[in-house]
């Protein structure tokens, strides 16, 4: 069963969750004490640290399936095995392969393309220790700003032990 939570109103850093998604998430909880229920609270946890825009909309029992770069994923839902793309919202990691972006971000740091390429790949080896294709991972995506210009879905990528990928790859250096 997808358990999506649906968030309103974040107020100094707390969040209020709807009442009937509160009691399903409990009754889940006393039922089976699997990972899943764990994360779950685990992604609450992290969410209400997050001063985003309301509502919020939390999907769990996903997994990674590819890393693309150092912020572009392939995601799998492990019970429909619907796939779709992510993208880490808030940063910007370097390229890994020469492309459009590339080029634009030659022009506007003036760094040799090759240096941005070479921090690319710096940056996807680090997301790929931290979180390698088959790590299961829970998506908080900000409902008004579900897509990018390329139709992939921005989200927050929490991880197992609870740290939110987005803000490692920032606090490390990476993006």
């Amino acid at each position: 069963p997808i358990v999506p939570l649906y968030f309103t109103k974040p107020v100094c850093r707390a969040i209020t969750i709807k009442f009937s998604c509160f009691k399903k998430l409990k009754k889940l909880h006393y039922k089976n004490k699997s990972n899943f229920v764990i994360s779950i609270w685990l992604s609450i946890r992290k969410a209400m640290q997050f001063d985003a825009i309301a509502p919020y909309l939390i999907e769990t029992h996903y997994k990674i399936t590819k890393v693309l770069d150092g912020d572009s994923f392939v995601v799998q839902n492990i019970f429909s095995k619907d796939e779709k793309e992510i993208r880490l919202y808030g940063l910007d990691a370097p390229e890994n392969k020469r492309n459009r972006k590339l080029i634009e971000d030659e022009k506007k740091a003036r760094v040799a393309g090759e240096f941005l390429i070479q921090l690319g790949r710096k940056s996807t080896d680090f997301v790929l220790t931290i979180a390698p294709p088959g790590t299961n991972i829970t998506l908080i995506t900000e409902e008004k700003y579900f897509f990018d210009f390329y139709k992939r879905q921005l989200a927050y990528i929490i991880l197992p032990d609870g740290s939110c990928l987005n803000e490692t790859l920032i606090t490390e250096g990476y993006a």
